[in-house]
């Protein structure tokens, strides 16, 4: 479960630093790990006229790839955008909506 919450840990610095990329007024995150799954979720305010929403989603549609789980989780570190891409292979499962200027984006990572 330690690896677990690293992880959770590591995909949601690469999320809070997107919205602070794109002007964030506020952000509520929550995390709730449990034996089955881990689950991420982000909601705030950003500049809306910023967002591609339909880019944004696509970093998340990569099939989740287990045989590189170390290496993918050690992307995490570096800097740059490729972060955001390489949480669609950490992932199971992605939301993201764009409602006025409120963004919320919920991750599921299930416990293989």
């Amino acid at each position: 479960m330690i690896k677990e919450r690293d992880k959770a840990r590591k995909i949601l610095n690469v999320i809070v630093e997107y919205f602070v990329l794109h002007e964030f007024q506020n952000i509520n995150a929550n995390i709730n790990i449990n034996e089955q799954a881990t689950s991420i979720i982000i909601k705030g305010k950003v500049n809306a006229e910023n967002i591609d929403i339909t880019g944004l989603r696509q970093y998340f549609t990569h099939p989740r790839l287990s045989a590189y789980e170390d290496y993918y989780d050690g992307l995490l570190d570096s800097d740059g955008q490729g972060e955001l891409n390489t949480i669609g292979y950490l992932i199971d499962e992605a939301e993201v909506n764009l409602d006025g200027d409120t963004l919320t984006i919920n991750l599921i990572r299930k416990h293989i």
